[in-house]
């Protein structure tokens, strides 16, 4: 089979050429069936060009740099040549009919033709799958509650404990590690295989580091060795240091260097201000997702197989995309309001994942029987992952059906005004917008609008119960 178009260098743009002939043909649902055909005269013209390019950047026996003829570079690299013109072709070729047709490729196009004849016609023939419209007749009758969770009774005070042993102190001490202490170890593969770190802090009971890790570390002292077992591999630990770690007063000077509030009960109600406005908002993005999902099934949205693949690949790092295929952008998600500060500035209250140190243990495993356990488990991952990338597929088809029937994109007004309403009072509107143009963020903030846009619009159409209001942001 002929390389697919992502394996291949974007080519430069051209003007629309009359020697180019584009045939497409409908088959099942979002499959096409794309027929490329380019005439001899351009053909040729482009292998004249790569014939030029390569007389000025290879070395020929007997020639001055770039100084060769035509004809000994044809003769020297003729069979390099065609193998390059053909691999142009097949792409320029193809992204030219996917633009002048207007189509919105979702797969990369499987090649089942490929022919470059002796009159030098170019002839291609690929199928590939294209973004579906969802055609959404039912747009209202449908009435979901918001089911916001209250708060915790000791919510607050876990969060202030958080604070607290992030500012711990650490003093060594000469006895076996309890839960809470800090922890110094190094780890090496005691299997044979790569991989390990040294000068890891593991903290006991925590969940911080791999249970299988905390849990042998318990009881330990300075000097002592163990070897643990986690998923395949065999990991030897060998303990530094165990050191106490001495937790600060939870009082007014706590809160004033953990953050601008003056006292610690003023402390307590911010964090308990911004862990309400975190549930309101996870609440409202859980409505939203289930008015979307009620949509997609009384209107029958499907996604295609292709596109969920493509999406479960890109979550996994598995490949990358090509140009104009991509399956779903960066902010798939649906609901999120991206932060609109100039820096980052964490804020008390904030609810964020539990992240998992990483001593080594995860390293991949040797080549051999291992690896057939590692593929056997990234199976495994895929296979759990694809539920839930359809779901979230799905959604976003609708919502971005909706706002190109409805007009619903973003202005730059609207921008503008969400900018200055929410932009850090320390930074100017200029430098919040120029912040997140570096960090590449606007496209994420316009998608983010374009969802509101939508979910008003649903609003409308839908009764007062249903979820597609705005919610209140944490507080800074």
């Amino acid at each position: 089979m002929a390389p697919e178009l992502d394996t291949l260098p974007a080519p430069p743009p051209v003007a629309t050429d009359p020697d180019l002939q584009v045939g497409v043909e409908d088959l099942a649902r979002w499959r096409r069936r794309l027929t490329v055909s380019i005439g001899p005269e351009r053909v040729r013209r482009e292998r004249e060009r790569f014939v030029r390019e390569y007389g000025r950047s290879v070395r020929v026996p007997g020639f001055r740099p770039g100084r060769a003829p035509g004809e000994v570079v044809r003769k020297r690299f003729g069979s390099k040549i065609e193998e390059d013109l053909v691999r142009h072709l097949l792409r320029e070729g193809l992204h030219q009919a996917l633009d002048g047709r207007g189509l919105d490729p979702i797969s990369a196009p499987e090649v089942h033709e490929l022919d470059l004849d002796e009159s030098d016609r170019f002839r291609v023939v690929a199928e590939l799958d294209v973004r579906p419209e969802p055609a959404l007749a039912r747009l209202s009758g449908f009435r979901i509650e918001v089911e916001e969770k209250p708060l915790a009774p000791d919510a607050v005070e876990r969060v202030l404990e958080r604070l607290g042993e992030e500012r711990a102190r650490v003093q060594p001490v000469e006895r076996p590690a309890a839960r809470g202490d800090s922890v110094l170890v190094d780890v090496e593969a005691a299997d044979g295989g790569s991989g390990g770190t040294e000068g890891h802090e593991v903290i006991p009971g925590s969940g911080r580091s791999p249970a299988e890790l905390e849990g042998v570390i318990e009881g330990t002292r300075a000097g002592e060795e163990r070897e643990v077992q986690a998923g395949d591999r065999r990991w030897r630990v060998r303990v530094r240091e165990v050191r106490e770690r001495i937790l600060p007063e939870l009082d007014d000077r706590f809160a004033t260097e953990v953050s601008s509030s003056p006292t610690l009960s003023h402390l307590r109600e911010r964090v308990a201000e911004n862990l309400r406005a975190e549930a309101a908002a996870q609440a409202h993005g859980e409505a939203r997702d289930r008015l979307l999902d009620a949509i997609g099934d009384a209107n029958r949205v499907e996604v295609p197989e292709s596109m969920v693949a493509r999406y479960v690949d890109r979550l996994l790092g598995r490949g990358e995309t090509a140009r104009g295929l991509d399956p779903a952008p960066q902010h798939a998600h649906v609901h999120p309001a991206p932060r609109v500060q100039a820096a980052s500035h964490a804020h008390p209250g904030h609810a964020g994942p539990v992240e998992h140190d990483d001593p080594g243990l995860a390293h991949d495993p040797e080549p051999g029987a291992e690896n057939d356990g590692r593929a056997s488990r990234e199976a495994e991952i895929t296979r759990m992952l694809r539920p839930a990338a359809e779901r979230t597929l799905r959604r976003l088809l609708i919502v971005e059906a909706l706002a190109r029937r409805e007009g619903l994109d973003p202005t730059e007004e609207q921008l503008q005004d969400y900018l200055r309403e929410r932009a850090d009072p320390d930074h100017p509107y200029e430098e919040t917008r120029r912040s997140l143009e570096q960090a590449g963020r606007m496209d994420e903030l316009r998608a983010h609008l374009r969802t509101e846009n939508v979910f008003r619009f649903l609003e409308s159409q839908s009764s007062p119960g249903t979820a597609a209001g705005s919610h209140r942001e944490p507080a800074s």
